[in-house]
């Protein structure tokens, strides 16, 4: 079972009420044999539900779930990365990728990113985080890889566990499900047009607004000459 299955399983026991807000979870060891899954995807699941801030996880104790009133998003990677350092580096990198992936977009690549967004646009409407975060992972990574630039892609996974970590907190907020869906639906007709400045711009514009959904104001820029020019326009 891949880890977003086993996260949506756990987050229908906690959901259900099979395991209380305050109650420690089952040990490892007979939770995986429940659920049928390996302590690896199990380990990977409380860490995705650790972040949204459905599990608490006390060193020593156990993970413990978190009543409704007192979830909040917890970012675990300080050591490695402050938040505003990794959506900079997104801002950057996949503002550029997108740019490229326009100018090398195939049809194929297109539908993959259509299939991704009617999965995202409904993951919002059932308020399914955890479908929603896998699917919004999905995405980026194939507009990164589309740019066919290997230092871009190489780049960008090396940094695989803060990206994702910064993709999941925003989401979990209920209120900003349809913004996020509706800004993808933004870059893929960006995309679409196969303008790399549109594309870029509507990508970089999106994570400025994912930024501040987790609390961080990015320093902004509009790229000059939407029609193709190479101009930078004031910051915003």
């Amino acid at each position: 079972m891949v880890p977003h299955e086993t996260v949506r399983k756990l987050q229908e026991m906690i959901e259900r009420g099979q395991v209380e807000p305050g109650q420690k979870l089952p040990s490892q060891r007979i939770l995986s044999e429940q659920l049928g899954i390996s302590r690896s995807s199990l380990r990977e699941a409380i860490s995705i539900l650790e972040t949204i801030g459905l599990l608490r996880v006390e060193v020593g104790k156990g993970v413990f779930v978190v009543a409704p009133e007192a979830r909040v998003p917890h970012w675990r990677h300080l050591g490695l990365a402050a938040p505003k350092e990794v959506y900079e580096f997104r801002y950057s990198l996949e503002g550029y990728a997108a740019g490229l992936a326009a100018t090398r977009m195939t049809s194929a690549i297109m539908e993959e990113l259509k299939a991704c967004l009617a999965a995202m646009v409904e993951a919002a409407t059932r308020q399914d985080l955890v479908s929603l975060a896998s699917n919004d992972r999905k995405f980026h990574v194939i507009i990164v890889e589309a740019s066919g630039n290997t230092v871009l892609i190489g780049s960008f996974m090396s940094a695989h566990r803060v990206i994702l970590e910064a993709q999941r907190i925003p989401m979990s907020r209920m209120e900003t499900l349809e913004f996020t869906a509706a800004e993808h639906r933004l870059i893929v007709e960006a995309l679409e047009t196969g303008c790399f400045v549109k594309s870029a711009q509507a990508m970089m514009d999106h994570i400025a607004a994912t930024a501040e959904r987790g609390g961080v104001k990015l320093t902004q820029f509009q790229i000059g000459g939407v029609n193709g020019g190479s101009g930078t326009g004031p910051g915003r």
